[in-house]
């Protein structure tokens, strides 16, 4: 309960107001809903950091590529690029 409810509910906000307020200031690109583009972000981290260990089909990634991967990928995808 405490992830899901005010841990989780804690970054999902902060990571939304981060978004809108970088979209209103014009370094990052509008979105059709802020809400579920934080989730996307998140739950992208998450999938890199905690739940590919448990993949029953793992690719061979290191720590350090997927890092990469996730900041190049979501960056580029808000930014445009």
């Amino acid at each position: 309960v405490l992830w899901f409810g005010e841990a989780r509910g804690g970054v999902m906000a902060l990571l939304e107001r981060y978004l809108a307020a970088r979209i209103a200031g014009g370094q990052l690109r509008p979105v059709e809903d802020v809400a579920v583009s934080a989730r996307l972000v998140l739950e992208t981290c998450v999938f890199w950091t905690v739940h590919r260990h448990f993949d029953r089909a793992p690719q061979d990634v290191s720590d350090e590529l997927a890092e990469a991967a996730v900041i190049q990928f979501v960056s580029r995808a808000l930014r445009g690029g």
